[in-house]
């Protein structure tokens, strides 16, 4: 009973202290991307019902997508609690996107030396925007832009210049221009700054009480840290190759099942990332011819063309995937060149592969090889070349079914120097010697 009652009594002071009245405290720092929306949605929604009296979001980010910053800002619009957003630490910057939630907040705040504008949007795939398209998507990001600087009453027309203009401010320029409420020197600053001031929330006028309040931090949870590695474009490409490259072995040696099932979960994973981000899919389907043409340079030798097309194809399709003008959406050129240059090199390793094996062994004889069992060197498509002892001989698959390189053969039947084989199945081959055996007693 006692042990019951002490927990309790933990339990009820865990609960008391938990919807206390405080500041929470969010950061987006980086590009803003699905993830950011995720978290802020998540952590906006935990902190008020703990009993969060506003949010404190720190910003310093390059921008992100568009999509992206017009959900964030309906969510800070709708929200129940005041937002208070604050461009920190000092050099740090709201750039583009982040330009529109210092807007769409209820109080706006910058740290000394920070930085906030450039919000001209970058559209995806924008070298096929004509002169027409592109004024549309300006004149609609003006005019978002314009409505939530004239519902926190602040100064729209710089707004509209940092759209058309890139026009950009420091923290004290933006003070005395009207684009941000405070300059404050840190978060605790800040709350005592913003005590007594009054906004509009929910259509009804309130008075901001934050002195004394305690400042809790509301961090990013484990759920939203796997969103954002899987929201980055590095980590979806290399799923997607991952993803094509183990379905492509399984498929070259059946029954191995590893190969296969990495690349499944790894399709799976790299469908979701690329569903939540803006890709060219002409891109995408650059990288999937890439990886057939690759394959097929191991099943239909062509001494690299093929594969060097594979290459070509692989590079470009890298290139394209993403939009590397929008902020934290670009791919890294040092990976590409390792894609690449690991792709060419398993091409030249094929190709000296297959050239060494019709050169380096003795050419047939006149000998009878039937029931001679060998290994396949070259593939048969049904046709290529098997070993069978020191000799390399033309063979020819039976069945007309692909015969893959180091799969083991046995001739059934001879035609000259033409052997045609059939492939040894695994429950014909004998198990291999132990390398112990216990003697009998």
């Amino acid at each position: 009973m006692l042990l019951l009652g002490v927990a309790s009594l933990s339990l009820w002071l865990t609960s008391t202290h938990a919807n206390q009245p405080h500041v929470a405290q969010l950061l987006i720092e980086g590009p803003i991307g699905p993830a950011t929306t995720d978290y802020l949605e998540r952590s906006l929604k935990k902190a008020q019902n703990q009993g969060a009296r506003l949010a404190v979001i720190t910003i310093d980010t390059p921008g992100g997508l568009l999509s992206t910053t017009r959900d964030i800002t309906r969510l800070f619009m709708q929200s129940d609690i005041p937002i208070v957003t604050y461009v920190s630490p000092e050099g740090a910057r709201a750039a583009s996107a982040g330009t529109f939630l210092v807007y769409a907040s209820h109080i706006a705040a910058m740290a000394p030396s920070s930085q906030l504008g450039a919000a001209t949007p970058v559209q995806m795939q924008a070298d096929d925007l004509d002169s027409a398209m592109r004024d549309k998507v300006t004149n609609d990001a003006v005019t978002h832009i314009r409505s939530l600087a004239e519902r926190n009453g602040r100064n729209a027309d710089w707004a509209e210049q940092a759209v058309r203009e890139a026009a950009t401010l420091g923290a004290d320029e933006a003070l005395a221009a009207n684009v941000v409420n405070y300059v404050s020197a840190s978060v605790e600053a800040l709350l005592a700054d913003i005590d007594g001031h009054e906004i509009s929330l929910q259509d009804e006028t309130i008075s901001l009480r934050t002195a004394d309040l305690e400042i809790r931090q509301y961090a990013p949870d484990t759920r939203n840290r796997i969103l954002s590695l899987l929201a980055n474009p590095q980590i979806a490409y290399l799923l997607l190759l991952v993803g094509i490259y183990g379905l492509i072995f399984e498929l070259m040696s059946p029954g191995v099942l590893v190969p296969g099932i990495t690349g499944a979960v790894c399709l799976l994973l790299a469908a979701f990332s690329l569903q939540i981000l803006p890709i060219n899919t002409v891109g995408l389907l650059l990288i999937v011819l890439g990886g057939i043409l690759l394959v097929a340079e191991f099943f239909v030798p062509s001494f690299g063309i093929i594969g060097v097309g594979g290459v070509i194809a692989l590079t470009a399709g890298s290139l394209m995937l993403f939009d590397s003008s929008v902020p934290g959406m670009e791919l890294s050129m040092n990976l590409i060149y390792a894609v690449a240059l690991v792709a060419l090199a398993s091409v030249a390793f094929i190709a000296l592969v297959m050239a060494r094996s019709r050169m380096r062994n003795r050419k047939p004889s006149d000998r009878n090889v039937v029931g001679e069992q060998g290994k396949v060197i070259e593939n048969l498509n049904p046709q290529g070349l098997v070993q069978l002892g020191d000799e390399v001989w033309p063979a020819t698959a039976e069945s007309s079914r692909l015969i893959t390189h180091g799969k083991l053969v046995r001739v059934t039947f001879q035609q000259g120097t033409m052997a045609f084989v059939e492939e040894i199945k695994k429950t014909e081959q004998q198990p291999a010697r132990p390398f112990w055996k216990p003697k009998p007693r």
